[in-house]
């Protein structure tokens, strides 16, 4: 007696983050008189997404006889899974408008984009006869795309630290990693267990003085910063089969933008230095294993 099943399975999970966060100060006279002023703007998020499909298979049976009265189990054997998540915050932090801003100690403006992801996509079936009995397919793919803006400014308005700096600081750090694992192990003429692993990130990170002036007792700092961190990891593996092939690709692009710079004003640190300050520093990895 023989049967023939058919399995087969597919998922895909699809996320969206749009978080923003602005902390400023527009056309306002603001004062501080025994200390700071702070205009800080933070996103913080942590997303942990994994999309799995429970391992489910029907072995072959045998009723131990040896030959006639054993039950073969022809099976489809064909998972697939996708997962991808697509990002854009927009994170400001400014004084503007004409804004009148005094401190008694410093003017600190920060703005700040500090998300941490994780996402997770596997795909694995085993100990089926696969399609028709010839082949099996097992095949992952995770993909990450990001585009943020991160912006910290003085524009257009008087600042004033009598005791302290003036700070201008807008820093970008996403953290990302991405796992995707295809596995195929059967009994077929072809088996084939792939995945796809993509991270794409075009970031903007700005922070400027731009018209009118600003003095500071100590220093004046502007400083964009980019510090991503991007881990691809993506496996493959096949067993089993007359003919099996184990495929994995990572692939990461970061086309990220960081600009720092004083435009059109009168800047005054009169204890310290005038600093202005872009700094670029992606870390990138891709780790991938076909079986």
């Amino acid at each position: 007696t023989s049967h023939a099943y058919s399995q087969a399975k597919a998922g895909t999970g699809h996320t969206n983050d749009s978080s923003s966060a602005r902390a400023f100060i527009e056309g306002a006279t603001v004062t501080a008189r025994s200390g700071d002023v702070l205009v800080d703007a933070l996103v913080d998020t942590d997303s942990l997404y994994a999309a799995i499909i429970p391992l489910s298979a029907r072995p072959k049976e045998d009723n131990g006889a040896g030959g006639g009265g054993g039950i073969g189990v022809a099976q489809a054997g064909l998972e697939m899974k996708t997962s991808d998540m697509v990002m854009g915050h927009g994170v400001d932090a400014h004084i503007s408008g004409g804004a009148d801003v005094t401190a008694a100690g410093e003017v600190l403006i920060t703005a700040k984009d500090d998300p941490l992801v994780v996402l997770i996509a596997d795909c694995i079936t085993l100990d089926n006869q696969g399609v028709l009995g010839l082949i099996a397919v097992g095949f992952a793919m995770a993909d990450t795309s990001m585009a943020s803006t991160v912006l910290a400014f003085i524009d257009s308005s008087e600042v004033t630290a009598q005791a302290g700096d003036v700070v201008v600081d807008a820093f970008s750090n996403p953290n990302i990693t991405t796992f995707s694992i295809g596995v195929a192990v059967q009994e077929n003429e072809l088996g084939f267990g792939g995945s796809l692993v993509f991270n794409a990130l075009a970031n903007t990170t700005i922070a400027h003085i731009s018209g009118d002036s600003v003095q500071a007792a100590g220093e004046v700092l502007v400083h964009a910063t980019d510090d991503t961190f991007v881990l691809g990891i993506g496996g493959g593996a096949a067993g089993d089969s007359q003919v099996g092939v184990g495929a994995a690709i990572a692939s990461n692009e970061v086309k990220n933008i960081v600009k720092a710079y004083i435009s059109e004003a009168a800047v005054h640190a009169l204890g310290g230095k005038v600093e202005v300050k872009a700094n670029a520093k992606p870390l990138l990895t891709s780790l991938t294993a076909g079986l």
